[in-house]
């Protein structure tokens, strides 16, 4: 792999991870990375890279996480 190819997949701590294919139960489950090593994320995945002055990763993956925040990504899921 490229080394710009592959910096397109490097995690950076606070980038929020979403999964987009497996079962429906966890379709739309989230993480968020916190490190500080050389480790890359999966395609199977979906990046959220925060502008931190704007908005905090532990708000949006409290949101992401809450029962609202399921049920919205998951009819997003659906409708794609």
């Amino acid at each position: 792999m490229a080394e710009e190819e592959a910096a397109a997949y490097l995690l950076k701590d606070g980038d929020i991870l979403l999964n987009r294919t497996n079962s429906p139960d966890l379709v739309g489950k989230a993480g968020i990375y916190r490190g500080n090593r050389r480790l890359f994320f999966a395609s199977y995945l979906v990046r959220l890279e925060l502008r931190r002055e704007i908005v905090d990763p532990d708000f949006v993956i409290q949101v992401l996480a809450s029962e609202g925040g399921q049920r919205e990504l998951k009819s997003l899921l659906r409708a794609l």
